[in-house]
């Protein structure tokens, strides 16, 4: 683990590679992930087999397991959503539970719902 806070709340979590500042902060149990960048994965707890890389890449991420988000912002709400590769800044940002998505792209499923 690198960084001020990274892997702070680490406890039987395997096999980590924690970057960055405030990365992959309260993972306690996930292994096997993959996190670069600030506040990349940060709120991930149990999830494992991610690969998150980029400023606030998986944010929100909790429990879901086997995901590469590479960009900022990159699958920023995914919650326990699994198996889904997001590409791009923004990319996926507003996934919370969907599962095998494949976002490749600038903003790609930013928004949820409406337009802009």
């Amino acid at each position: 683990f690198f960084g001020v806070d990274a892997g702070k709340s680490n406890t039987t979590g395997q096999n980590n590679n924690l970057f960055g500042h405030r990365t992959g902060r309260n993972n306690t149990t996930g292994s096997h992930n993959n996190f670069f960048g600030e506040s990349a994965g940060i709120y991930s707890s149990g999830g494992s087999n991610n690969n998150f890389f980029g400023y606030y890449a998986g944010e929100y991420n909790t429990t879901g397991d086997r995901n590469n988000f590479l960009g900022r912002f990159a699958g920023d709400n995914n919650t326990t959503g699994q198996y889904n590769n997001f590409f791009g800044s923004n990319a996926g940002r507003y996934n919370t539970t969907g599962t095998s998505n494949n976002f490749f792209g600038n903003s790609v499923n930013r928004k949820a719902f409406g337009y802009e």
